[in-house]
């Protein structure tokens, strides 16, 4: 029979062999990055580099130095030898300059680390990511395999990362103006229009959205007229690096449903769900009453209707239903079509296109885990979900998409119906 290992050692040995792994990485990442520099001085590119003031372990005082420049890697290049130092950890908590308001005392004993949770979320551009969250969080689980994991992720999401600050309030693609704002900062402004009774179509545009407007002239016509239209996943993130820019959160439908239903809650506003399959809408309203005790649904309806005979039978439906925020699950781009052509008859200041949301709350269809949202990976989960109707849009839409960027930005940014 096979002796046991005691759990302490077998927990001991992991956390050895991890700390073994960091080194090892920290040396070979320190050899790169001396390597770069050399190279980059060489070739008289040398970047300007910044000191900076951080906390250490105990709150100490570290003076590190960054160089000034967009790719994260060179960016960083002077600190990987502090790991060897024991200054820094290659994985752990998340760095803090000194400007700022000292961290929790609870994570005072721990060592920042070149790589943490919340850098990765950050270069993803995920909604509502604060570093004590993600770093408390990253205590809660810390461990071997913790560490091996952030590693790996952030292979993936610091392809997104932008090192510079988010200065635009504005995003344009092809065209297509996105609000460069928070979600904090769209759920105060969609919560305005409400008490305004202003009327608001708000819409989601994501990578398949804008290959869409290529072959869909109304569609982007639509996108274009609308003021309040929100970047949505990491295909627009990406874009908007390649473009010079940069997304400030990721400001999707499905994260910014329980934002809407904290609104709505708080302050009385009634919604309504229209779209998606039968029985979906209701399923995704007795599931949200569950966990929002308060929440005012105050109507639901599939999407199965015919826009000839039965619209304004729609339309008295969600009027007297005195909803003020309606959600419209018809997919891109039914939906936008529908809030463009009748919601001038509706009064629901909040009109808004969900795409598949009522799908994913209903439990119709699982959502990806938060690893793979965290990396700009949640469409691979789909293609995985439903390979022969997400295959054209994902292994063929993706790359199509990135071209489209590539090319309207070295074509002058023209319009691409000219």
């Amino acid at each position: 029979m096979r002796p046991q290992i005691p759990h302490q050692i077998s927990y001991l040995l992991a956390e050895t062999l991890n700390k073994g792994l960091q080194y090892t990485l920290a040396g070979g990442l320190s050899f790169i990055g001396t390597l770069s520099i050399i190279v980059l001085r060489v070739l008289k590119r040398m970047p300007q580099s910044t000191e900076l003031e951080i906390y250490g372990k105990d709150f100490s005082t570290l003076s590190v130095e960054l160089l000034e420049h967009d790719t994260w890697y060179i960016r960083n290049a002077k600190l990987f030898p502090l790991v060897l130092r024991g200054k820094l950890a290659l994985v752990g908590i998340s760095i803090r300059s000194m400007a700022e308001s000292a961290a929790p005392a609870i994570l005072r004993p721990h060592t920042p680390g070149i790589i943490s949770l919340y850098l990765i979320r950050k270069s993803s551009r995920l909604s509502n990511t604060h570093a004590v969250d993600c770093d408390l969080e990253y205590l809660r689980e810390r461990g071997a395999f913790t560490d091996l994991s952030l590693l790996l992720q952030s292979l993936v999401a610091l392809l997104f990362h932008q090192s510079t600050p988010v200065a635009d309030k504005e995003l344009n693609i092809f065209g297509i103006r996105m609000l460069n704002i928070s979600m904090a900062e769209a759920i105060a402004m969609l919560g305005n229009k409400i008490e305004k009774r202003e009327k608001t179509p708000a819409f989601f545009v994501n990578a398949d959205c804008l290959n869409k407007v290529f072959v869909d002239k109304e569609y982007c016509s639509i996108l274009k007229s609308s003021e309040t239209v929100f970047p949505d996943g990491s295909g627009i993130n990406l874009a908007a690096k390649l473009l010079g820019s940069a997304v400030k959160e990721n400001v999707n439908g499905t994260d910014m449903l329980p934002c809407l239903c904290e609104l709505a809650q708080e302050n009385g506003y009634n919604m309504y769900f229209l779209g998606a399959a039968p029985g979906v809408a209701e399923s995704m309203a007795q599931k949200l009453r569950e966990k929002y005790a308060d929440l005012q649904i105050c109507g639901t309806r599939s999407g199965y209707f015919d826009w000839n005979t039965e619209a304004q039978e729609v339309i008295r439906e969600i009027n007297s239903s005195r909803a003020d925020i309606l959600l419209v699950a018809l997919g891109a781009p039914m939906q936008e079509r529908f809030i463009s052509l009748y919601g001038g008859q509706i009064d629901a200041p909040v009109q808004m296109g969900v795409g598949g949301l009522f799908d994913f709350y209903s439990h119709r269809i699982a959502r990806a885990p938060l690893w793979m949202r965290q990396i700009g990976m949640e469409w691979v989960f789909r293609l995985i979900q439903e390979p022969q109707r997400m295959w054209k849009r994902y292994i063929i839409g993706n790359p199509l998409f990135i071209f489209r960027v590539y090319r309207w930005r070295n074509g002058g940014r023209k319009d691409i119906h000219q």
